[in-house]
């Protein structure tokens, strides 16, 4: 079993749970000579780690990354309510979803 396969968890109202060491980069859709929309061209290239959260709820600084260690609630992209985005919470979820 490959231990550093390239896997992205979805966690129930919280961040994506990357893991991997998947690269992570802007994609920018390019005009041609018409100026229709016709190729991906990559933008700005993140530092990314082996494994990092991404952003669902736009409420972090530091985005695309989420910031469960800087922030205590989100707002929960289902219903509008509060919810506790600690990192623990979600780690557990990525366990779960294996």
């Amino acid at each position: 079993m490959n231990t550093n396969a390239h896997k992205v968890v979805i966690a129930e109202n919280g961040p994506y749970l990357v893991s991997g060491s998947v690269p992570l980069a802007v994609q920018v859709i390019a005009p041609n000579t018409e100026g229709l929309s016709w190729d991906w061209v990559q933008g700005r290239l993140f530092q990314a780690e082996a494994s990092y959260t991404l952003c669902r709820c736009g409420a972090s600084a530091t985005k695309p990354f989420c910031a469960t260690g800087a922030i205590s609630a989100a707002v929960s992209m289902m219903a509008g309510t509060y919810l506790d985005v600690s990192t623990e919470r979600y780690r557990a979820q990525a366990v779960i979803a294996k």
